[in-house]
């Protein structure tokens, strides 16, 4: 008869010494010389589980089997073949059809007779018995260690980190890291009044994200939340673990009383992410690398907002040309960034005014230099219409020369003529910059309503702001796996701007709707990270 041997080791330092493999080999060898059978192939499966029903070298021996090259296997021991009952009842019943004969040394089992073929499905029954009292040993050592307050190992939980303590480990908060970020949630849920959805759109803007994922969803911030952990206690053991569960106290990230504050608060924004109307102000006006640019696509499986090149068409749009290469933006990243430029810019007035310096022309650089030089001339004409009555009534108590008196009198006149010529010098300035003075003035208001109005802005009436301000972005740098995006953005400085933040952007209508605002070169670029 053909014969095939098998042999298996189960850790790695046993198949880097090679011991128990050489054991095996040369017991089955001395048992084929004995049977006077022909040894045609040796299998051999180092470092893996008898618990796995697929092996390397098990799978090609089955398969020379089904082939008809092998009449018997040969095996030291039975648990070298299969720790599972079911594996070998099912592969023996395969080799009982193949017409392969089985015999394990060790056990004296013979599949070509009755009492043989009982006897290996009795042995296989006690490996997996056996297996399974492990596996229980392994259980009841890992519940006295949670008893003891230990950690078994394994990832910790979302604000946890796993610390030395003695002979064991236990959890410990990571404060000023994940510890920070769930209480950070949960203040935005609990006292700002967020939907997990919104706090995880913050979270995310704010690059805090989770652990093992690039950002926030709200299914898994909500999973986070929802978790007793967070209040200090932690659960160990499932039901089907078939282990009583063990509640282990632990250090709270929040308080009980702040939890149960928490699930009533988001037992009621329990809405997921809201099927809001799929606005996308920043399509058409960010230019991507490959020259063209971004438009807003909805990624129904993912949820979520995205801007996708327009060269970037998948393979079956049945354009002419392939995908571009360019990489999607996340739609709330992107316009988080854009818009947060925005309000920077027109909420500074210093920032603003630099920036309007070549639409106003001189006028920006020059009317708080003439509005510091008008208040130091009126403050001098008046000094000196009060010395020049002073000086003539204290000479004249004094006895001086009329003469002297009229000549020091004639040169504050004449002093107070030059103030008074220069003042009106700035007035006339002033009246006739007068549209460019009235443009600055628009800009100190909007400088002083926009950082409160832009707030509260919809993203209706972010678009016309947007669009007022001609606002532009460029790709100068494409996400990577490791690196945010990078983006330069640009725009223009109008007093129409300043209009619309004054009075109701309801009413404001698209740019292609309204007369065209006069023309400026003045542009605020930056660049700045997408996350």
């Amino acid at each position: 008869m053909r014969a095939a041997t098998y042999a298996r080791v189960s850790t790695q330092e046993q198949a880097d010494t090679g011991t128990s493999l050489d054991t095996q080999r040369d017991r089955t060898r001395a048992y084929v010389d004995a049977q006077g059978w022909e040894l045609v192939a040796e299998y051999v499966d180092e470092g893996v589980s008898g618990a796995a029903d697929r092996r390397p070298d098990l799978d090609r021996l089955m398969g020379e089997c089904r082939d008809g090259n092998v009449d018997v296997i040969v095996v030291a021991k039975l648990d070298r073949f299969t720790r599972s009952s079911r594996h070998l009842a099912n592969a023996m019943a395969e080799l009982e059809d193949l017409g392969v004969g089985f015999a394990s040394l060790a056990e004296s089992v013979d599949s070509t007779t009755a009492s043989g073929r009982m006897f290996r499905t009795l042995l296989g029954a006690f490996a997996e018995f056996e297996r399974e009292r492990i596996t229980e040993r392994m259980m009841e050592g890992h519940r006295r260690i949670i008893e003891a307050g230990g950690w078994t190992g394994g990832p910790p939980p979302f604000g946890y980190r796993a610390v030395s303590s003695g002979t064991m480990k236990k959890l410990a908060l990571d404060d000023g890291g994940e510890a920070e970020t769930v209480r950070l949630a949960v203040s935005m849920v609990v006292d700002q009044g967020c939907s997990a959805y919104e706090a995880a759109k913050r979270l995310n803007a704010l690059g805090k994200g989770p652990r093992r994922a690039t950002r926030w969803s709200h299914q898994n911030l909500r999973r986070v939340l929802l978790n007793e952990t967070i209040a200090g206690r932690w659960k160990w053991g499932k039901q089907s673990d078939r282990v009583e569960t063990v509640t282990v106290p632990i250090p709270p990230i929040i308080n009980v009383d702040r939890f149960d504050d928490l699930q009533r608060v988001l037992a009621l924004t329990a809405t997921g992410p809201q099927e809001r109307r799929r606005d996308y102000p920043l399509t058409g006006r960010v230019n991507s690398v490959c020259g063209s640019t971004f438009t807003g696509v909805w990624r129904k499986d993912r949820l979520r907002r995205y801007y996708r090149c327009r060269n970037n068409k998948p393979p079956y749009s049945g354009e002419a040309t392939g995908p571009c290469g360019c990489r999607s933006l996340v739609a709330d990243d992107i316009e988080t960034v854009v818009w947060e430029t925005i309000v920077n810019v027109l909420s500074e007035p210093d920032r603003l005014l630099a920036l309007a310096a070549e639409y106003l022309g001189e006028r920006a650089s020059q009317v708080p230099i003439e509005r510091t030089q008008n208040d130091e001339i009126e403050r001098k004409i008046a000094d000196l219409e009060t010395a020049a009555g002073e000086r003539v009534a204290d000479g004249l108590k004094a006895g001086i020369d009329p003469k002297l008196l009229k000549a020091a009198a004639d040169t504050i006149n004449q002093e107070l003529d030059s103030l008074r010529r220069h003042r009106d010098q700035l007035a006339t300035w002033a009246k006739a910059s007068a549209d460019q003075s009235d443009r600055m003035r628009k800009l100190w208001k909007v400088a002083q309503t926009a950082h409160q109005r832009l707030g509260t802005l919809n993203i209706r009436e972010r678009k016309h702001v947007l669009e007022l301000l001609d606002i532009r972005a460029a790709v100068v740098a494409q996400p990577t796996r490791s690196s945010p995006a990078q983006i330069e953005i640009t725009g223009t400085v109008t007093e129409t701007i300043g209009e619309a933040l004054g009075g109701d952007l309801s009413d404001v209508a698209p740019s292609d709707q309204t007369p065209p605002p006069p023309k400026s070169s003045v542009e605020k670029s930056t660049t700045v990270p997408i996350t």
